[in-house]
């Protein structure tokens, strides 16, 4: 089964640069760190995905391709 990260810019303003901001695990908040990001089914994902005042803010992307072009960095 397919697996899928939530991208989102809802909160771009405060995450700008190139940092990605993913749902995190269970629905619960948001994350930086690919660890703490949630894996969702592709069901789940169209039910996060949906538009927010006509707007797209969520966005669906396989986990596979999330992991092979990561770059992490060490934050200190």
């Amino acid at each position: 089964m397919k697996e899928y990260y939530i991208v989102t810019k809802a909160h771009s303003a405060i995450w700008p640069g190139g940092v990605l901001l993913f749902w995190a695990a269970n629905r619960c908040g948001y994350s930086t760190f690919l660890e703490a990001a949630g894996r969702y089914s592709e069901e789940e994902a169209r039910d996060i995905c949906h538009c927010r005042g006509g707007e797209q803010m969520d966005f669906p992307v396989p986990c596979d391709l999330v992991e092979k072009e990561a770059i992490r960095v060490v934050d200190f």
